[in-house]
């Protein structure tokens, strides 16, 4: 449900904060003149570069939100995948024995002292 309600705040912050920095960067742009009448009714500031500061800083909290918003659904989404409790799963054939017999594991040996080096052995004659 979060991620319904986040995703149109961060589209709604994202372009109030472009529309900010287009009030801030032109404010004698065409965009700029129709809000600044518009504001002039309404009883706002006419100073865009101010008026842009506020646009930006509201659109800024309102991605911000949003993206909390959908970063909480998509973990609460991962959550609820990883810990679902699942149903045990029945054979349907029998288990096949092992083919080879299981190996243990050989105890580590202990070194040695070193033995004094003999003569090779040589093959006894046939005879």
């Amino acid at each position: 449900m979060l991620m319904y309600v986040g995703i149109p705040f961060a589209l709604l912050g994202t372009t109030m904060m472009v529309r900010g920095w287009v009030y801030t960067l032109q404010p004698d742009g065409a965009m700029a003149q129709k809000r600044k009448k518009r504001n002039l009714k309404v009883g706002f500031t006419t100073d865009m570069k101010v008026f842009g500061r506020k646009v930006r800083r509201l659109g800024l909290m309102l991605l911000l939100a949003g993206a909390v918003m959908i970063g909480f659904a998509r973990a609460e989404a991962q959550d609820a995948t990883t810990t679902a409790p699942t149903e045990p799963v029945t054979p349907t054939a029998p288990p096949t024995a092992p083919t080879a017999p299981p190996t243990t594991p050989t105890p580590p040996t202990e070194p040695t002292e070193p033995t004094e080096p003999t003569a090779p052995e040589l093959p006894h004659p046939v005879g």
